[in-house]
């Protein structure tokens, strides 16, 4: 999903940025970072997706919060799950393969006030695991089994002009969203936000 350099929401999420790197210690502070891409990247979708900090998910593997959980207005469905690290980026990818399995199948007591009994079943998920510097996306299918497609590393060069890479990160997010809407549309549910072609 490309975006025009003019486009409100990056303007603004590069001056957020701007004013970030003038004022706060990069190392200490990686997770404002992400949180400024991924609000901006929301708000293109703000009838259809909510960001959860520290969203509770229950899996098959564990339990406990994930850094940003991104979930459905609709359903409550956690379509989306992005994992900030500091360090060890390869650990971050592990958790959020397994942070994305637990997505997939969806128990809800209720959805919109209907009572539902049988867990709807999820057949893709999304994940972003950074360290604000490099960006990887991670997709989550359930065809049978689980698999699993990682992108290669989209990066920030921070000690350049960077603008040309906030705008292709926020692009890849963008077409992220895009994808949850997908995901979710396979199961009855239909976005507010234009998610076709």
């Amino acid at each position: 999903m490309t975006i025009d350099e003019n486009e409100h929401d990056l303007k603004h999420l590069i001056e957020d940025l701007k004013v970030l790197r003038r004022t706060t210690v990069f190392e200490a502070t990686r997770s404002l970072y992400v949180n400024r891409f991924i609000v901006a990247a929301v708000c293109s979708f703000d009838k259809d997706v909510v960001v959860r900090p520290q969203k509770q998910l229950r899996g098959k593997h564990g339990y406990g919060p994930v850094d940003l959980g991104l979930e459905s207005r609709h359903t409550t469905y956690t379509l989306g799950v992005t994992e900030i690290k500091n360090e060890d980026i390869k650990k971050g990818i592990a958790q959020n393969a397994l942070q994305l399995e637990a997505c997939l199948t969806v128990s809800r007591k209720r959805i919109r006030d209907e009572v539902v009994e049988d867990p709807v079943i999820l057949r893709h998920a999304y994940g972003i695991i950074t360290d604000a510097e490099k960006w990887y996306f991670l997709h989550c299918i359930n065809d049978d089994k689980i698999t699993f497609r990682l992108s290669k590393p989209v990066s920030v060069d921070w000690f350049s002009d960077y603008s040309n890479d906030v705008k292709t990160v926020l692009e890849h997010i963008l077409w992220l969203l895009k994808e949850m809407g997908k995901a979710e549309t396979e199961t009855g549910v239909h976005w507010d936000t234009d998610i076709s072609g």
